[in-house]
C-alpha cells in the first residue's frame, strides 16, 4: 500500500494492543515540514513493546526507556520487551547508516535506519508470517491501516472506522495524529 500524506505532528503508524499476548506494539511518527519544497519528514520514530520505549531521532541519538544513548552492545544487553536491539553502522556513498533491528516475533523484524537527518523503517517479514498462519498483527490499526485491507479501492481504515481510498490521504492522515485525550499509549 501506498499513498502519501505531508502533515507536521505526532502520528500513530501502528498500533496493535493484542500483540504478543496483549504486551501490544505500538509504533509513533514525529514529522515535521521541510521548506521551502513542503514536504514533511520523520524527526523521530517512537517503539513502544510492552511497557518499553526505544526512541531514534533524526540527530542520531536515541532512547531506551527514557536512557539517552544507552549500551546496546552485547554487553549492555538493552532489551525492549525481552527483545534485543540489535545496531550497526554503515558506510555509505554520503553518510554512514545507522541500523536498529528488533526482532518482534520469529517471522518479523523492525528495522530502523538513520541516514543523515532522515528515518527510514520497515516492518520486514509481515506477509511470511501471515502466509504461516501468524496473527500478531490481526488487530492492528492506525497510518498503516488494518493489515488485512479488506474492501478492494478502501484500503485506508481512519479511527473513527471510516473507509479512504489511497486517494484520499488528506483526510484519512489527521485521523491518526497522537492525541492524549483519546488514550493513546505514548
Amino acid at each position: 500500500m501506498m499513498y502519501d500524506y505531508h502533515g507536521q505532528c505526532d502520528l500513530i503508524y501502528t498500533t496493535c494492543p493484542s500483540f504478543d499476548g496483549g504486551k501490544g506494539l505500538h509504533i509513533h511518527l514525529r514529522t515535521k515540514i521541510i521548506e521551502p519544497i513542503k514536504w514533511s519528514t520523520i524527526t523521530s520514530i517512537a517503539v513502544k513493546l510492552g511497557e518499553d520505549v526505544f526512541e531514534l531521532q533524526d540527530n542520531g541519538s536515541y532512547y531506551l526507556n527514557g536512557e539517552a544513548d544507552a549500551d546496546l552492545t552485547e554487553e549492555g544487553a538493552n532489551l525492549v520487551s525481552g527483545r534485543k536491539v540489535n545496531y550497526e553502522t554503515k558506510v555509505g556513498p554520503h553518510h554512514p547508516r545507522n541500523i536498529y533491528k528488533i526482532a518482534l516475533n520469529s517471522d518479523v523484524t523492525l528495522v530502523l535506519t538513520r541516514i543523515g537527518i532522515l528515518i527510514t523503517f520497515q516492518i520486514k517479514g509481515v506477509n511470511k508470517h501471515a502466509s504461516r498462519g501468524g496473527n500478531s498483527f490481526d488487530d492492528c490499526v492506525g497510518l498503516s491501516s488494518t493489515w488485512d485491507h479488506p474492501n478492494e479501492g478502501e484500503f485506508l481504515v481512519g479511527r473513527s472506522g471510516t473507509k479512504y481510498s489511497k486517494h484520499e490521504a488528506v483526510d484519512f492522515g489527521p485521523e491518526w495524529q497522537g492525541d492524549f485525550s483519546k488514550k493513546d499509549p505514548m
